[in-house]
């Protein structure tokens, strides 16, 4: 048993020393996704959040799939070159979907703006779509306003967590 651990141990040990290595290399803070496995009826994404050259104080982690999006606050201090580990639940038709955003503290409220302006500019296309055409289901445009509607649905979902905070 033991000759079977020790491999996947130095595996571990190398990986986190790469990691640590690429987070001083690193001016700006990151994520590094680690797995997403299902658990419970829903997904659970984990991540590493590496610091880069800085410490990273007070960072807010949006995770997002197609149908979901929640937030996780960090509310500890990240050192310089390091990287703590996180995991966040989360629905998801798709796992290969879930994705996640590290947003400091200082830009949540200008990214709330972005998708603000953004979730406008998705409902200007869809009510131009909806005059324009005559909708039918093999219709083009059917499909394209589809994928707005979706957009439009994932835009919101990713506000709505933003806006908790």
């Amino acid at each position: 048993m033991i000759k079977y651990c020790l491999p996947i141990l130095f595996g571990v040990i190398v990986l986190a020393y790469f990691q640590q290595a690429d987070a001083l290399t690193k001016k700006d803070p990151y994520i590094v996704p680690i797995e997403t496995s299902l658990y419970k009826g829903a997904f659970v994404h984990t991540y590493n959040v590496c610091a880069g050259s800085n410490s990273l104080n007070g960072a807010v982690i949006l995770v997002y799939s197609k149908s979901a999006a929640t937030i996780e606050k960090i509310n500890q201090q990240i050192r310089p070159g390091l990287c703590d580990t996180f995991d966040t639940r989360i629905m998801a038709v798709d796992p290969n979907t879930i994705q996640a955003k590290l947003i400091k503290s200082k830009d949540v409220a200008k990214t709330v703006k972005i998708l603000e302006n953004k979730t406008k500019a998705i409902q200007t296309k869809i009510s131009e779509l909806e005059n324009v055409f005559i909708v039918d289901k093999n219709n083009k445009q059917t499909n394209m306003l589809k994928v707005l509607k979706s957009n439009l649905d994932l835009t919101n979902n990713k506000l709505r967590a933003l806006k908790t905070i």
